[in-house]
Order: C-alpha cells, then structure tokens, then sequence
C-alpha cells in the first residue's frame, strides 16, 4: 500500500532526516535455519559464531566483513543478541541480505552440532597464547567472537578446539569485535587461497 506523506512526518515516522522520501515496514528478520546452514558445511567451510553482541554497528560491520571475506553463514544465539534493526542493516551495507544468518537457541549445542561435522571452533581471546598467524585456519573452521564487554562465555570458551589471539602492539587493551572479526576472516581466506 503506497501512502503519500510530507517529508516531515516522514522524518517523525523514521527518527532520522536520512529517509530519502520513502519508509518501508518491514517484518522480522527471516533468519536462516540452523540445521539447514549446519548440513551445508564442506571442508572449506567458515563459519562465525557471535556471542552476544550489543552493539548495532559493530553487528553490522561483522556482517559487511564476513560478506566481503567470504564467510558462509553467522551464527548468533536467540537471547542476549542485538536484533537485525535498521541500524544493523545500514552498517552491513546491505550484506544482511546475502550472507546466512541462522539464530541458535543454544550455543553450545551448536557447538556440538558443528564439531559432529569436522568443524573446528576456534574462540578468539585476547588472552590466548596461539597467534593468529600461527593457526592452521585452512579447513572447516567456526570463529567465536566474543560479546564487546565480557568476551565469550565460559562455557563457550571450554568448548572451543582452541583459542586465538591478534598480535597487538599499542597500549590499548583490545580491539573492538567489528574489527577483530575483519582481521580474523582475512586471515582465514588469505591461509585459503595461499
């Protein structure tokens, strides 16, 4: 149904002056089923798990990064997890649209699921000993990434094959997650594609 209005109830409607002249209602967001993104896996799979983001933009950058790098599918758990908003949606570029998103009600029955198909999971933590550049990236791989404040879960960690970290040289703590995750799945296609 197309509705005629003025641009300033456009604006009301929108809570931003960015709307261009048009809004559109959307419904949820048609996540991808896990089992179906699970059984797609090969031997050149790469997969990312994100633990709980918060933050909208760096949700969304996650996503532009792993559409960009080659990335199969995200998985993200059902509680705890930014929603797909707009705000996630415009930080994608529109990569929300071409890139599997499946919601998992538990992570560590994904977990499960995945390493019973020759996945490897591999937390990333600034407190890991085994670089980034040192870890064979190159089969079937889920990168965990953590939430922005408290990292990975505990339980999650324990069911991860193995940790990662960035080498870092500043003096600041860490990176933030949107770029952590860029600089993970560029290594795991430049190991890839060597």
């Amino acid at each position: 149904e197309l509705i005629r209005a003025l641009p300033e109830r456009l604006t009301q409607l929108c809570h931003s002056q960015e709307h261009q002249g048009f809004l559109a209602k959307m419904g949820a967001f048609p996540f991808d089923e896990v089992d179906d993104v699970v059984a797609s896996s090969s031997p050149r799979s790469l997969f990312a798990i994100l633990d709980g983001l918060q933050d909208p933009h760096n949700f969304g950058a996650v996503i532009r990064s792993a559409h960009v790098l080659g990335v199969d599918a995200l998985f993200v758990p059902s509680q705890g997890q930014v929603d797909v908003t707009v705000q996630v949606a415009r930080s994608s570029a529109g990569a929300v649209n071409h890139l599997p998103i499946a919601q998992a009600d538990d992570l560590l029955a994904l977990a499960a699921q995945l390493r019973a198909r020759g996945v490897r999971l591999l937390g990333a933590s600034q407190t890991a000993t085994q670089p980034l550049f040192d870890s064979d990236l190159t089969g079937p791989t889920a990168i965990v990434i953590g939430n922005e404040a408290t990292g990975i879960q505990p339980e999650l960690l324990a069911a991860c094959d193995g940790l990662i970290s960035i080498p870092q040289f500043g003096v600041v703590e860490s990176l933030n997650a949107a770029v952590s995750a860029g600089i993970l799945f560029y290594e795991a296609q430049r190991q890839r594609n060597q």
